[in-house]
């Protein structure tokens, strides 16, 4: 035997090979019996992912207030996910008005013009009804300038300027006189004093005329033109305006 084996070293390792080949095969068939008898557990689901069975919810509500030369206004946005509800209806409140039915927009827009809306904070409401009867709302607050608009008037008065600013508030919310500045640099520095503020009421509206005298000795020393700045520093909020002042040409001419 020993030498049979001697005598044929290939083919011996070669069957050799073969056997331990066929061995491993069938480790590997028997444990893939056993892994495949082994429960698997579904998938897991993430919570929240899936929002099909979720009422609506209003993602967003967002109100800007704007001040133009052509009047102010209220803007807001709103972004609501209806999920699996039925929205009915969607109502827009400022303040303690009447609601407005929004339901086929995402945003509008307030002008004080129309709606007269007051200075100060004022409250947004959204509010959702659903078809079985359920009301989602959500609320914002947005600030309105004290200061409803504003107006600079320039008179020359011999070698002087008189500079007025017209200015609207309302009577609930009283503002205080302005005051006025200028950081130009002059050849003579003038000599500023307070004039007068003269005010008229109409309604809920008060307009007021601010005016301050700006002295420089002689027309020659008056500049062509100047910056100044008008400030209210008693409001919640700060409130200013710039303006260039140009020098009018004739005495008693009013520029703007």
């Amino acid at each position: 035997m020993k030498r049979f084996i001697i005598k044929n070293k290939f083919f011996v390792s070669l069957l050799s090979i073969a056997m331990i080949v066929i061995l491993s095969l069938g480790v590997y068939i028997i444990q893939d019996k056993n892994t495949s008898n082994i429960p698997v557990d579904p998938p897991s689901v993430i919570p929240g992912k899936d929002d099909s069975d979720k009422e609506a919810v209003i993602k967003s509500l967002s109100a800007n207030y704007n001040s133009s030369a052509i009047g102010n206004s209220i803007s807001i946005n709103w972004s609501i996910s209806k999920n699996a509800s039925i929205i009915e209806e969607i109502k827009l409140y400022l303040n303690d008005n009447e609601p407005l039915d929004v339901t086929s927009f995402s945003s509008y827009s307030f002008t004080q013009s129309v709606y007269n809306f007051p200075t100060g904070d004022n409250k947004i409401k959204l509010e959702v009804i659903l078809e079985d009867g359920k009301s989602i709302t959500k609320e914002t607050t947005v600030y309105v300038d004290y200061i409803i608009s504003v107006r600079q008037e320039v008179v020359l008065k011999g070698a002087s300027l008189d500079i007025t600013l017209e200015y609207v508030y309302m009577d609930t919310n009283p503002v205080h006189t302005p005051t006025i500045i200028t950081n130009d640099d002059f050849v003579v520095t003038p000599l500023v004093n307070f004039v007068d503020t003269q005010v008229k009421t109409s309604g809920n509206r008060v307009t007021a005329r601010t005016t301050y005298n700006f002295a420089w000795g002689s027309v020659e020393n008056i500049p062509e033109k100047m910056a100044v700045r008008w400030k209210f520093n008693d409001l919640p909020v700060p409130f200013s305006r710039d303006y260039t002042v140009l020098k009018p040409e004739k005495e008693t001419e009013a520029t703007q």
